[in-house]
């Protein structure tokens, strides 16, 4: 393994922040999470080049994220975010009417579960 390379960084400190804090609750050193973050990055900079490359790294944030290719990234991790919390308790009863219902409308208990969701956050706003 090589040595390190020392740069003098400056980090913001929301995001200095959620660093440490996700050093804490792994129970790693920060600088092992600033590497694992710039390697996550890293991946998720490599379909782009040229002037999209320049678009994500000077423009806002709020305007690089509007970039399709990218736009689509997003939309695809809070998907999986969604489905990787949804642990449910349901009795047998409930898990077939919930079976039936997906099957009556052509689709997936997950897809009807998130959409579930979205009615009671929808219901909720107002």
């Amino acid at each position: 393994m090589t040595r390190p390379l020392k740069r003098g960084v400056a980090i913001p400190p929301d995001v200095a922040d959620y660093a440490f804090e996700l050093a804490r609750i792994c129970g790693v050193r920060e600088n092992r999470v600033y590497v694992r973050l710039m390697q996550i990055g890293k991946q998720d900079l490599a379909p782009f080049e040229g002037n999209a490359l320049a678009t994500l790294i000077k423009d806002p944030w709020e305007v690089a994220k509007q970039l399709p290719s990218l736009k689509r990234q997003l939309e695809q991790r809070s998907h999986g975010r969604l489905n990787s919390i949804a642990a449910l308790r349901l009795t047998v009863a409930d898990y077939v009417a919930l079976r039936e219902f997906a099957k009556k409308h052509k689709t997936t208990i997950s897809a009807s579960l998130r959409q579930i969701v979205h009615r009671i956050l929808a219901t909720e706003a107002k």
